[in-house]
């Protein structure tokens, strides 16, 4: 996932949760600032077909 950190996946969350609680139509609008790459990477034991590591990466991002 790539996007702004403090969000719903990349829109601005205040307006997410309102249509969720609300269960209203809302004009979703991007969130902005801070950037990041985030993801895992696995390890897989293919022969017990189980995880042996997992790793989390994240990178801030400059635009």
């Amino acid at each position: 996932m790539t996007g702004p950190y403090d969000s719903v996946i990349g829109l601005q969350k205040e307006v997410a949760q309102i249509k969720m609680v609300k269960q209203m139509p809302a004009h979703f609008e991007p969130a902005k600032g801070d950037v990041r790459f985030s993801a895992v990477m696995i390890d897989v034991n293919e022969s017990k077909g189980t995880a042996s590591q997992i790793i989390r990466i994240q990178q801030r991002v400059s635009l």
